[in-house]
């Protein structure tokens, strides 16, 4: 197998170096530009991304304003629906304490009932 390695040589005092700053760029440009329109579409969109930055920065912080009192409400909710079925378990448990016959009683015609509809399908 036989490897082929290309160079390329280039004079680099033969091209100007680059800007590197801001200002440098803004210095580098001509100052009678022969491109105004491009320049005048160039500024155009500048302005036009710097304004869809502004409108997304402000979306951006409703969302978030947003998404945390949603988080606020679902922590809320959470919190009742504990307490409510914290409290239902309370009851029922006392009700069973109080009438254990009858919730055997339930208990053995809800398991009739469902064998029934069961073995009916």
């Amino acid at each position: 197998m036989q490897e082929t390695i290309h160079c390329l040589i280039v004079d680099i005092d033969r091209y100007p170096p680059l800007p590197t700053t801001a200002t440098e760029k803004s210095m580098s440009k001509p100052s009678n530009s022969e491109h105004t329109t491009t320049d005048q579409l160039s500024e155009s969109a500048h302005q036009s991304v710097d304004q869809i930055a502004r409108s997304a920065g402000k979306v951006e912080e409703r969302i978030r304003h947003n998404a945390a009192d949603a988080e606020e409400y679902v922590k809320d909710a959470g919190h009742k629906t504990k307490k409510y079925s914290d409290k239902t378990l309370e009851s029922v448990s006392a009700y069973v304490q109080d009438n254990p016959l009858i919730c055997l009683g339930l208990a053995f015609a809800a398991g009739s009932l469902l064998s029934a509809l069961k073995h009916r399908s």
